[in-house]
Parts: structure tokens; sequence; C-alpha cells
């Protein structure tokens, strides 16, 4: 199965708790991902979500969640160069 995220993307939350959160992905999560058999990646976001440690509740600005769980945020690349030359005149 091909998955939907990479390092350095920005995607959103679609499941659980923390559904439409923005997230950072950072980097695959090669322990989780081996226990559930499925493709985990370590993220971060800019504020606390959501999250449990068993039965407690919890906020972190990062942690694990699966790659079937996020949907990246893509759209038209810029590459027009951006220039800081204005000239005023009064």
């Amino acid at each position: 199965m091909t998955n939907r995220c990479h390092p350095g993307v920005l995607a959103y939350i679609t499941r659980g708790p923390n559904v439409d959160a923005i997230v950072t992905v950072v980097e695959f999560d090669a322990e989780w991902s081996a226990i559930e058999k499925r493709t985990f990646w370590i993220v971060e976001a800019r504020s606390a979500l959501k999250a449990f440690v068993g039965d407690l509740e919890c906020r972190s600005v990062s942690g694990s969640i699966a790659d079937a769980n996020l949907r990246p945020i893509s759209g038209v690349p810029v590459n027009d160069e951006v220039t800081d030359d204005l000239e005023i005149t009064a």
C-alpha cells in the first residue's frame, strides 16, 4: 500500500479526537509501525492535541499517528520569485 504522507508535508488529521487539526509530518515512526503492522508518522502541531496513554487523557504538540488517519494538504507549487523591489514615490 502506498503511503499518503512523507516527512515535511502538512496534513489534516481525518479521524479521532483531533479531526481537522493541521500537523507537520516529521519522521517515520518505526516502533509503532512495527507494532501495528501499518505506517505511522511522528507529527507536530502548533497547538496541543489530545493524546491518550492507556485511559489517561493528556495534551501534547507531538505524537504518533497512522498514515491512514492523515490527509496531505496539497496545492499548486509556487515558483514565483518574491522580491522587495517596491518603489515608493511621494
